[in-house]
C-alpha cells in the first residue's frame, strides 16, 4: 500500500492519537510540506506548512474533518482531513483552472465588499428624502429608486455571502432556539405571506434547539422559507416542523406551491440556476447548501409539479 501511495501525485499523511506522524507519502516530502525525517516525530515539528499543521490541529481539537486550501512555496494545495481516532489527511495540488476560479471568486468578494457601504448610504439618503417629500409624483419616483437600490443591495449581499462561505472558517457555534428563529423569519416575510394569503404552521417545540453559527443558520433557513413563499400559490400553506430520525435532527419545510420538475431538482443548489420564468440571480438555495455543508448537514428535496415541495435539513 505504501508503494502505491508513494507513486500518486498527491500527498497522504497519517498522524496517530499521540500526535506523531505515522505515515507521510513521498509527494509531501517532494513538495517540502514535511521533513524527510518525519517518522515518529510530532506533526507540528515535522510538517513545514503552518496551514497544514492547522488542519491537523483543528481536526484533533474540533473532533471533525477539516478542509482548507493553502499556498506553500509557489504551489497551491487543498487539504482534506478525516478523524477516526487517528487523523488522515489527503493533500492535492490545485490546478491552474481552479486557481483562476479562486481569483474570480476573490474578485467578486472584494467588489461586493467595496460597494456595500456606498449602496447603504444611498439607501439611507433615499429613505430620508422619502420622509421629507410630500409631492405624490416625487414620492413615487423616490420609492421606485429606493426599491431598485434595495434590490441591488440584496444581490450584492447574496454574492458576498456566497463567495465568503468558501473562504471563512467556522465561527464559534452557539445553541439557538429553532422556534424563535422561525418566528423571526415568518415575521420578516409577513408582508409577502399576507399578500398571497398563505397559511403558515410552525410545528416546533419551544425547547427545540441546535448548535450552529446563528447568523449563517438564520440565512439558510430564511432562504428556504422564502423559497416556499415565493413559489407558493395564492391561499397556499407552509408547514414547518422539527423531528428526530435515527438519532439525527431533521428540519422540514413543506409548501403547497408550484413544485419543481424532477430533472431540475439536482440543479437547484447550483449557483445562478433558475427555473423557467424565475426572477433574481438564483443563488439563495446555493447559499443554503453551502451553509448546510458548513454545519456538516445535508439538504434533501422532494417535489411534485403542481403539488408543492418538501425541503429537509438533516443535522
Amino acid at each position: 500500500m505504501e508503494k502505491f501511495l508513494n507513486r500518486l501525485k498527491r500527498g497522504f499523511l497519517l498522524v496517530d492519537t499521540q500526535g506523531k506522524v505515522k505515515f507521510a507519502s513521498a509527494f509531501l516530502v517532494e513538495k517540502e510540506l514535511i521533513s524527510p525525517d518525519w517518522e515518529g516525530r510530532r506533526y507540528y515539528e515535522a510538517i513545514r506548512s503552518f496551514d497544514l499543521i492547522r488542519v491537523v490541529h483543528d481536526t484533533f481539537s474540533e473532533r471533525r474533518g477539516q478542509e482548507a486550501s493553502f499556498r506553500h512555496r509557489e504551489d497551491l494545495f487543498k487539504a482534506v482531513s478525516f478523524l477516526d481516532g487517528e487523523v488522515f489527511v489527503e493533500v492535492s495540488p490545485i490546478s491552474e483552472e481552479v486557481r483562476i476560479e479562486r481569483k474570480v471568486k476573490e474578485f467578486l468578494a472584494n467588489v461586493a465588499h467595496e460597494i456595500r457601504t456606498p449602496l447603504t448610504v444611498v439607501k439611507g439618503a433615499l429613505e430620508t428624502l422619502l420622509e421629507e417629500t410630500e409631492d405624490p409624483e416625487r414620492r413615487k419616483m423616490v420609492e421606485r429608486a429606493k426599491e431598485r437600490v434595495e434590490g441591488i443591495v440584496s444581490v450584492v449581499e447574496s454574492l458576498y455571502t456566497l463567495v465568503s462561505l468558501e473562504r471563512e472558517r467556522p465561527k464559534e457555534l452557539r445553541r439557538i432556539n429553532l422556534r424563535e428563529v422561525f418566528e423571526e423569519i415568518i415575521g420578516e416575510l409577513s408582508h409577502a405571506i399576507k399578500g398571497k394569503g398563505i397559511e403558515v404552521r410552525i410545528d416546533v417545540s419551544e425547547e427545540e434547539t441546535v448548535e450552529a453559527d446563528p447568523e449563517k443558520f438564520y440565512i439558510m433557513l430564511r432562504n428556504i422559507v422564502d423559497n416556499a413563499v415565493k413559489h407558493n400559490v395564492e391561499g397556499g400553506k407552509i408547514e414547518i416542523k422539527v423531528k428526530s430520525e435515527e438519532g439525527r435532527k431533521v428540519i422540514e419545510v413543506r409548501d403547497t406551491g408550484v413544485g419543481i420538475e424532477k430533472r431540475h431538482i439536482p440543479l437547484i443548489f447550483e449557483p445562478f440556476f433558475k427555473g423557467s420564468g424565475e426572477k433574481g440571480l438564483g443563488i439563495g438555495l446555493a447559499i443554503s447548501k453551502k451553509i448546510a455543508d458548513f454545519h456538516g448537514a445535508k439538504i434533501e428535496v422532494e417535489s411534485e409539479v403542481g403539488k408543492g415541495s418538501l425541503f429537509r435539513i438533516i443535522l
